[in-house]
């Protein structure tokens, strides 16, 4: 007897926020706020690097041949939305036609690619060396969007709720297309959700507290270990650049919650409170501290991330566009950092076992 597979598309445009389509349905019918554009934008090349893994890691030919066909689909409304709607309008907002030209560019040689794969894939054939090459050009392409155009979208006074909106309503528009399936009895205005923008405040004020608390803790820790990783200087870079980026951070909270009308001293309190715990966890087993304090600098790491994703969420429903702008670039350098310990993490334990195994200092 022939067993029926089902598996639903992991098409995940942004942490909780749901299926591309769903979300998009939200949106339109007033259900969520509108999402920042890079971060959505980073979530889906996020998602295409979820199926690419998916893809290479299925031993299964005929779910490869289904989840080489979602990549494609996604890729082609990704590809399709960014050059209709992000391109020009970061081109007119950074006054960068080069850097536009060249994103293009690239979009233009990973789609000789994707269409290969799509005509494989419309053969019933597996296409495993057309898969590896786009993910070789994606991966370039990502770096270049993420690390340069990004961070540069992220300084201008351009709306990227707005453009986000804007990408996300087209790219529902483009994944019905794309996918055969028709919007016109999928689709209900239902009215929007009914949000308190003053309950919004009070929720945001009290999580921005916590966040400070949160980036005083991360501080804490990484003042502790930066003076004592002469051993490794490359480990010592990277945290004095998060260490600069953690100050500023907790800076630019405390002005946001001053402005909000909360008290600096009570946020001290917190932060010496919670730095406290922080503190106990470093002052022992100093044999293993390289092992131990990158792990829990990963999971705090990553603990930042989903605290500032949420208070995004919340500062838009509270009608707080420039609290929300800030928490952005907090939540970039996060990310950054959380992928920079993903890649680094490795090393440097592998680094540290060997300095043991040779009788050298380990800890330092």
């Amino acid at each position: 007897m022939k067993t029926v597979l089902r598996v639903a598309p992991r098409l995940t445009a942004d942490r909780g926020m749901g299926e591309p389509i769903s979300l998009g349905a939200s949106l339109v019918a007033g259900k969520k706020p509108p999402p920042e554009v890079t971060l959505f934008l980073m979530q889906d090349h996020q998602t295409a690097f979820d199926y690419s893994d998916w893809y290479e890691g299925s031993r299964d030919p005929e779910m490869k041949k289904v989840v080489g066909r979602w990549l494609c689909v996604l890729l082609r409304a990704h590809q399709q939305i960014e050059e209709e709607l992000l391109y020009p309008a970061a081109a007119k907002a950074l006054g960068d036609d080069e850097l536009i030209k060249e994103a293009e560019r690239e979009h233009a040689e990973a789609r000789k690619v994707l269409e290969q794969a799509e005509a494989q894939l419309a053969k019933g054939k597996l296409p495993d060396e057309a898969m590896q090459q786009l993910r070789t050009l994606v991966q370039q392409h990502v770096e270049e969007e993420e690390g340069e155009l990004f961070p540069r979208l992220r300084e201008t006074d351009l709306d990227l709720h707005l453009l986000g909106a804007q990408l996300l309503a087209r790219r529902l528009e483009l994944l019905w297309e794309l996918t055969g399936r028709s919007s016109k009895h999928e689709l209900k205005e239902t009215g929007k959700m009914p949000i308190d923008t003053e309950e919004a405040r009070r929720m945001f004020v009290a999580g921005l507290r916590d966040m400070h608390a949160t980036a005083a803790q991360g501080r804490e820790m990484i003042e502790r270990q930066v003076d004592r990783l002469e051993h490794y200087p490359q480990v010592e870079a990277r945290l004095r650049a998060h260490l600069e980026a953690k100050k500023a951070q907790t800076k630019v909270l405390e002005e946001q919650l001053e402005e909000l009308g909360e008290s600096n001293s009570s946020l001290k309190d917190l932060a010496m409170k919670t730095a406290g715990n922080i503190s106990a966890m470093l002052s022992s087993g100093a044999d293993d501290e390289i092992h131990k304090n990158s792990l829990a600098l990963s999971g705090l790491t990553q603990f930042s991330i989903s605290s500032l994703e949420s208070l995004i969420t919340i500062g838009t429903a509270a009608d707080l566009p420039q609290a929300v702008k800030e928490l952005q670039k907090s939540l970039a350098e996060e990310r950054s950092m959380a992928a920079w310990l993903a890649g680094n993490l490795r090393g440097l334990v592998v680094m540290h076992l060997q300095r043991r195994s040779e009788g050298k200092p380990a800890s330092h």
